[in-house]
């Protein structure tokens, strides 16, 4: 805003205001706007421009990666888990692969502890 009151000062005021005057304004402006940047402006985008890029084709890799590992998994046979709410004996649990049901109800181990 204060550079708008200042540009209407520079130019004199509204009292100078005509169609020719605002026309050479606009040209002016256009002019500027349109003009082209700097080699430091362009080296600093083109240079930002190619982290981007980089990044990208590092994001892309990755994905991929995660994509084939996951698809491997996928592909490997696994032994048969019982369905959900399946009651297994004591005895029968050293049969299935995999890890013990997790009990909600218990308390979570105090990792600080054991890491000491």
């Amino acid at each position: 805003m204060q550079r708008a009151r200042q540009l209407i000062k520079e130019r004199g005021g509204n009292r100078v205001v005509s169609r020719r005057n605002v026309t050479r304004e606009i040209i002016a402006a256009i002019t500027e706007l349109s003009a082209a940047p700097t080699d430091e402006e362009w080296r600093s985008k083109l240079i930002r421009a190619g982290m981007r890029h980089d990044q990208a084709l590092i994001d892309h890799a990755e994905a991929d990666a995660a994509r084939q590992l996951i698809d491997s998994a996928a592909d490997t046979p696994s032994a048969p888990r019982p369905r959900p709410g399946l009651t297994v004996a004591a005895d029968d649990v050293d049969v299935i692969d995999g890890p013990a049901p997790m009990d909600f109800d218990t308390a979570f181990p105090d990792y600080d502890s054991e890491a000491i």
